[in-house]
């Protein structure tokens, strides 16, 4: 009797922690994806590719905000914003707001910018022209996260790539006028100043716009400030690394005359001396 009930009890419990089980990991119905291939939603349209693009765009949309409603998040946003896309790839507005909206799954921060990534390089492939794709790569690129310096480096200067063909493509065409001092920006703050002044120049000879053409030239005048700047600071610790190692008992001035130590013939100071003097006043000739 008592090993009886002790078997039910077991029974009782395990049935209790496989619904528990259930209830936690299945999903709600609107969570249910499109899996079916690309080839067999077009398929299974018929010849009304765009209308069911547009109700699927609907729907994903609903799904995003009941997630919200009801503390669910929307684990397969990209999996509906995908499933428009193979009916209507045309569907320019999806691209970007898929990429924005991918970024709530609970996926971590460097996953969910690199879907959001991908959404972008798929629209900038359908629509070369526009500016917003790769702008807002670029901008994702300056936000993922790294595993190390040097990699923050790559994702950096990866963003100015982007950000400068925005600013192409963009100029004139509603794009902001800092878009080319920002990618400028990025590069001089990595290590690749002479890089950014080369773009702003040719920017500056190709960009109709007046407006980003005056950023353009106030940009180049800044880093070719600052690069005269570092050189004269590196020329300066060079020239006082050089005299200490030298002669670091003489008047700068001296040294200047004298140059590095190590000189393989002798200076004869005193004739050093009497060449930097001025020549006398030659005798006039007698009448």
């Amino acid at each position: 009797m008592v090993a009886a009930t002790a078997i039910a009890w077991g029974i009782g419990e395990a049935r209790a922690a496989l619904q528990s089980y259930k209830r936690r990991f299945t999903s709600p119905p609107e969570d249910i994806g499109y899996g079916l291939p690309a080839a067999a939603l077009r398929l299974a349209s018929l010849r009304y590719r765009e209308a069911i693009a547009d109700l699927l765009w609907v729907r994903g949309v609903l799904y995003f905000g009941l997630s919200f409603e009801r503390k669910h998040p929307p684990t397969y946003i990209d999996h509906h914003m995908d499933a428009v896309l193979a009916l209507d790839p045309d569907f320019e507005r999806v691209y970007s707001t898929a990429a924005s909206l991918s970024q709530y799954r609970p996926v971590g921060r460097r996953a969910a910018l690199e879907s959001a990534i991908g959404f972008l390089l798929r629209g900038a492939e359908r629509f070369p022209e526009q500016w917003r794709f790769p702008f807002f790569v670029g901008a994702y690129y300056l936000e993922m996260p790294a595993a190390s310096a040097a990699e923050r480096k790559r994702q950096r200067l990866r963003a100015a790539d982007f950000v400068e063909r925005a600013a192409l493509l963009g100029a004139g065409r509603g794009a902001p006028d800092w878009l080319a001092n920002l990618a400028a920006t990025v590069r001089t703050e990595n290590g690749q100043r002479e890089i950014a002044i080369r773009y702003l120049e040719e920017m500056l000879l190709t960009v109709p716009d007046e407006a980003t053409r005056t950023q353009v030239r106030a940009k180049i005048i800044q880093l070719r400030g600052l690069a005269e700047a570092e050189r004269f600071s590196r020329e300066a610790a060079r020239f006082l690394q050089s005299w200490r190692r030298s002669y670091p008992y003489l008047p700068a001035d001296l040294f200047v005359l004298l140059g590095e130590r190590g000189d393989p013939e002798p200076v004869d100071l005193r004739a050093l001396i009497e060449r930097s003097m001025p020549a006398p006043p030659a005798a006039e000739a007698a009448p």
